[in-house]
């Protein structure tokens, strides 16, 4: 009666430790789903937060790179424009040059010619004075007419140095092309150093958000207090099946002990019974002997 009761409460303990086990299972289950969703809540949030930072540099990376094709393109234009100006204003110049040289000769030949005019013309009014007043006044209309010639001419010349002056002013404006093309030039530089500045800095983005990415699960598995509360669960599942597996034991171990003491009531009983058989045997040997001796004792009497 005893082992029967202890076993009894035995396997009330076994049933009441199966249930707090499975209820365990069971919160841990819940537990860790509302574990998994709410880091994979994180994680979709922080996957988020990762494409649009990486959008966001490809776009200036792209609008970079568009910078950097205009401008490519605009210096083209302008060496090709400059080129063009370049060549147009070396042959204007060296044209000028040609016509100023000859003019130069021209102007000089017109002072020389003005002078013989002039030398031409006084020897005229000279001989005018002689010949009379209306020899006088052609002389004079045709010296001046001579004069107003060669001014003339002398004023195209003039005109012919300004426009040399011109051409000068046109070669320093090309100067300072040249110079805005070169810094046009040091700018797409600049962008191309930016643009690989901004690479660099996408790439260097992705790694962190790699190992932020492992930090954050680690932190999560770590710090997070559900996960505490399941390692706190796996923990006390763990000793309650210690001790199921302890109480399954002695169940087995009280089962073997009981299936021992059956066999020896059995054997008792076995034993019991031949005892039995053999004191009535023994008795009823005891009896004969008895009578035997009895008769005996007459015959002697």
């Amino acid at each position: 009666e005893e082992l029967t009761l202890k076993y009894r409460n035995l396997m009330d303990s076994l049933d009441t430790k199966k249930q707090e086990i499975q209820k365990l299972k069971d919160l841990r289950v819940k537990e860790t789903e509302h574990v998994r969703q709410k880091f994979s809540d994180q994680r979709k949030l922080f996957e988020q937060s990762r494409d649009d930072l990486i959008q966001s540099h490809e776009q200036k990376v792209f609008n970079l790179n568009e910078q950097i094709k205009i401008a490519t393109i605009k210096q083209k234009d302008q060496k090709l424009k400059h080129e063009q100006q370049q060549k147009l204003q070396q042959l204007r110049l060296d044209g000028l040059q040609k016509l100023h040289s000859e003019q130069q000769a021209q102007i000089k030949n017109l002072k020389i010619q003005i002078e013989n005019a002039k030398k031409i013309g006084e020897i005229e009014l000279t001989e005018s004075k002689a010949n009379g007043e209306e020899a006088l006044s052609k002389s004079k209309i045709h010296f001046e007419d001579k004069i107003q010639q060669l001014q003339n001419e002398l004023n195209q010349l003039e005109n012919t140095e300004q426009n040399a002056k011109q051409l000068e002013e046109q070669k320093n404006e090309l100067k300072i092309l040249a110079k805005r093309i070169e810094e046009n030039t040091q700018v797409i530089r600049e962008l191309k150093q930016e643009e690989q500045k901004q690479k660099q800095i996408l790439e260097k983005i992705l790694k962190q958000n790699e190992l932020e990415k492992l930090q954050l699960k680690e932190r999560l598995v770590q710090d997070h207090p559900q996960t505490q509360r399941i390692q706190q669960l796996d923990q006390s599942l763990f000793k309650l099946e210690k001790q199921l597996k302890e109480t399954e034991e002695k169940h087995k171990s009280v089962q073997k002990l009981n299936k021992s003491y059956k066999e020896k009531i059995e054997q008792l009983r076995s034993n019991q019974d031949q005892l039995k058989k053999s004191m009535t045997q023994h008795g009823k040997r005891n009896v004969e002997d008895g009578n035997d001796s009895l008769g005996v004792m007459s015959l002697f009497k």
